[in-house]
């Protein structure tokens, strides 16, 4: 019984060597296989003269000036998605908190500029409410920048929250300034007219506009009019 039970392991420990040397075999033909037919298209490729015209041809090669922290393999690799079109989530995630903060920023002042200066009971309960928006939607904002911190490779590139009551603050600023400038303008359209052109022919800008430049921290949507 035991001499029977040794036989067949024996014969099935013989079948399954067998069967791995046949497996090997056959992923050592294809992959020889694989690699005679690249090497085919290459002398093709260079017998029709597809690789006279390439860029760098006869330069030397660039060396490596990238992070010492990081082999030229993964370098070259990130250069290959880069030029591809891909971008880290960090990077993304910068654009949006941009774009974002952008957004309300603007969208604070539009309120403002639509509610009276000073405002009535009503216009400033509504003014209450915007702000309250505008404090929720900066913590969202914190939050997000807390998340791009946690991810961006570079200590150089992370972000500090924005402050809800200085973004606040910073509107009624400019709002304040616009709404005098505008009293100014009013006043005085052609004497303002006629200064704004000669300090820049052809371009009317308004006096305005410069003052709340200039007191802007952050890009506003606003464009000079060109005369025709």
């Amino acid at each position: 019984m035991e001499y029977q039970k040794q036989k067949l392991q024996s014969q099935y420990f013989t079948d399954s060597i067998i069967v791995k040397d046949v497996r090997q075999s056959k992923e050592q033909k294809i992959t020889q296989a694989i690699e005679r037919l690249v090497e085919d298209l290459i002398q093709e490729s260079m017998a029709k003269g597809d690789f006279d015209n390439l860029s760098g041809k006869g330069k030397p090669l660039k060396k490596f000036s990238g992070c010492s922290y990081i082999d030229p393999m993964t370098h070259n690799l990130n250069r290959i998605l880069i030029d591809n079109g891909y971008q880290p989530e960090w990077i993304l995630m910068q654009k949006e908190i941009k774009d974002t903060i952008d957004q309300l920023r603007e969208a604070i002042l539009v309120s403002r500029k639509k509610l009276g200066t000073p405002m009535t009971p009503t216009e400033q309960k509504q003014w209450n409410q915007v702000c309250e928006q505008f404090q929720e939607n900066i913590r969202k904002l914190n939050k997000r920048i807390n998340d791009f911190n946690l991810i961006v490779p570079l200590l150089t590139k992370q972000k500090v929250h924005f402050d809800a009551q200085k973004e606040i603050a910073k509107a009624q600023e400019i709002h304040e300034t616009f709404v005098k400038t505008k009293e100014v303008t009013d006043k005085n359209p052609n004497n303002i007219d006629q200064e704004e052109g000669e300090k820049t022919p052809g371009v009317k800008t308004g006096l305005w506009v410069n003052l709340v430049l200039r007191a802007c921290p952050f890009n506003l949507p606003i464009q000079p009019q060109f005369t025709p």
